[in-house]
């Protein structure tokens, strides 16, 4: 069974540790709280980032540790964007904010799962999507999620276009899907959550399919 790590909040401003950690064989891995905030003549801008570490000196943990830096560092750079554009905005008067949230699991094969929920408020505008993978704590891969589902490829595709409608999507786009860069997430009890990464209110929608993993 899966287990994820207890998180609790700390009371930095700017940079936090949280206190809780979770053990699973020999993962162990803590969540980073970054937040940079800007104040502008209407509104104020703020960047939330929470940056999963694992710990460890394998190489494994450190080619997944820097897969997570590697994905922090593009965040800041889409961050840089929204101060800009905060500062810009001579109309109405909202904040913005660029928060991601992330989600570890762990299972006793020794795969671990990244989720990271995003939440991108640019004045009026507010889009949402999910970032997700899984890693080999043996070799530091990312592993694509043909290779943790049961019935690999053919299943995950027939899992798309079963739900392909319901996502606002074609059949036909369904099959374009790449399936060793998409989206995904391992939940607690083995299910795979795939997101295609479609744009607006389908963001956010996942295809569950059985995983081979428990």
């Amino acid at each position: 069974m899966f287990k994820k790590a207890m998180i609790a909040a700390s009371a930095a401003l700017c940079l936090g540790l949280s206190a809780g950690q979770a053990k699973a064989a020999k993962a162990s891995w803590q969540i980073k709280n970054y937040k940079e905030s800007k104040r502008f003549a209407k509104r104020s801008a703020t960047f939330k980032y929470q940056l999963p570490v694992f710990k460890g000196k394998s190489k494994a943990i450190k080619k997944i540790n820097q897969a997570q830096v590697k994905s922090y560092q593009a965040a800041k750079k889409d961050a840089k964007s929204l101060f800009k554009a905060a500062q810009k905005d001579k109309g109405n008067d909202y904040d913005y904010y660029y928060v991601v949230k992330s989600k570890v699991t762990f299972n006793k094969h020794g795969i671990a799962s990244i989720k990271r929920s995003s939440d991108h408020y640019a004045g009026a505008s507010h889009i949402r999507y999910v970032h997700g993978e899984a890693y080999s704590l043996k070799s530091g891969k990312r592993l694509s999620v043909w290779k943790v589902v049961k019935g690999g490829k053919k299943n995950v595709q027939a899992a798309l276009k079963k739900e392909a409608r319901a996502l606002g999507m074609s059949a036909s786009a369904a099959d374009l899907v790449d399936l060793n860069t998409v989206d995904y997430y391992i939940g607690k009890k083995g299910t795979v959550y795939i997101y295609p990464q479609l744009t607006g209110s389908q963001a956010t929608k996942s295809v569950a399919v059985k995983g081979r993993y428990k």
